[in-house]
């Protein structure tokens, strides 16, 4: 159990299931061996714990080619990845190899245990949140500046924040500076740094649709302002009925230059839904006494967190940590009374719990439900 570990490679917010290469070449390994290797295989899978992804584990079981105690052994030594959303389910009712009660309950007790990949991951997540923070204030200070635009500046930036949202942004520098082509590279790089699901890859394809757009028309020595007709016709197509990024960036144009505007997202008109304010349908408070409450929850895409104190907070935080009290979220607070709107789209679905601490000592706490 005490193998050498070999670092995760980073590639994007979903490393937890899947690893660059290093799920192919698990699974390959795996698929090549035969039963009597038995004992190789386990000191492979061991010296891979516990990075295996739950794919990996998935095909080691499905091979049926180690004795159920080796099994195991292997999933003991991966936590993360037996914890993973319809594993244990997967493994006792769907692999057709289910695991004995007593074994069962050694993979369980194993959540316990606190690994060094997830001491890793909390440790990465709190510096990349603290880095976004940082981002974010000196994105602010760039925006006071009214003599000069830092396009070079937010740039650098936002080449550190290694986000979908912060690739986009770096996209839309390239943009402002007319070199579409270094534009489309960001945008068409991004399933190599990112694990995309299918609306990502959408937004993604329409995103390059609106930027080969401009580029010909930029090369054409035109500007957004004297599109042709069937350029300003495949804008309207691209906006829509959506309010992705490529959407927003065509409706931009559309209003601006050419009268075509569109009701916001929020907004009435009839021509877009109305979707709830973050504060929607919180009630105000005159309570005096230390609180913490969520709206809405169970929730979806997001949650207000509206907390009151007695005493002006100092080093102050909000975080979202999950079952195995490992942080998925924080955000610094320094009022008494404040609402801070989580954004839980990147989390998956379950049981979470919203932390207030102040100077390290925990001070409120509530139960978060995430749904799909």
């Amino acid at each position: 159990m005490n193998s050498p570990l070999e670092p995760p490679v980073m590639i994007g917010p979903k490393t937890r299931e899947a690893y660059s290469g290093s799920t192919d070449e698990v699974v390959e390994e795996i698929m090549s061996s035969w039963p009597q290797d038995a004992w190789d295989l386990r000191a492979y899978l061991l010296s891979k714990s516990p990075f295996l992804s739950q794919e990996s584990l998935e095909q080691m079981v499905q091979q049926a080619i180690m004795p159920d105690a080796m099994v195991t052994e292997i999933l003991v030594a991966n936590p993360e990845a037996t914890q993973a959303e319809g594993f244990l389910n997967w493994l006792q009712e769907e692999s057709g190899h289910p695991l004995p009660p007593s074994l069962l309950a050694l993979v369980v007790a194993s959540w316990d245990e606190r690994t060094y990949r997830s001491s890793l991951e909390s440790t990465m997540a709190f510096h990349h949140g603290e880095m976004t923070q940082a981002a974010h204030y000196l994105m602010d200070h760039y925006a006071a500046d009214t003599t000069y635009e830092h396009v070079d500046s937010l740039r650098l930036v936002w080449q550190e924040v290694r986000t979908l949202a912060g690739r986009y942004a770096e996209a839309l520098t390239y943009v402002q500076e007319g070199n579409f082509t270094a534009a489309i590279d960001v945008v068409s790089h991004l399933p190599i740094e990112h694990n995309m699901e299918l609306p990502e890859a959408q937004e993604r394809v329409r995103m390059l649709d609106v930027l080969d757009l401009l580029k010909t028309a930029v090369e054409d020595d035109r500007d957004e302002s004297r599109l042709d007709s069937a350029e300003v016709a495949e804008l309207e197509t691209l906006a829509a009925g959506a309010y992705d990024r490529p959407a927003n960036w065509a409706s931009n144009i559309l209003c601006f230059y050419y009268d075509k505007c569109r009701s916001p997202l929020t907004g009435g008109g009839g021509h877009a839904p109305m979707m709830p304010l973050p504060w929607a349908g919180l009630e105000a408070t005159s309570i005096t006494e230390p609180s913490l409450s969520l709206q809405p929850n169970p929730a979806a895409a997001w949650v207000a967190a509206k907390y009151v104190l007695d005493h002006d907070p100092g080093e102050a935080w909000i975080c979202v940590r999950d079952v195995n009290g490992k942080e998925q979220l924080r955000s610094k607070i320094v009022q008494r009374e404040e609402q801070v709107v989580f954004d839980l789209r990147a989390l998956a679905p379950g049981a979470y719990t919203v932390v207030l601490s102040d100077e390290g000592v925990l001070s409120l706490t509530d139960k978060l439900i995430v749904q799909p």
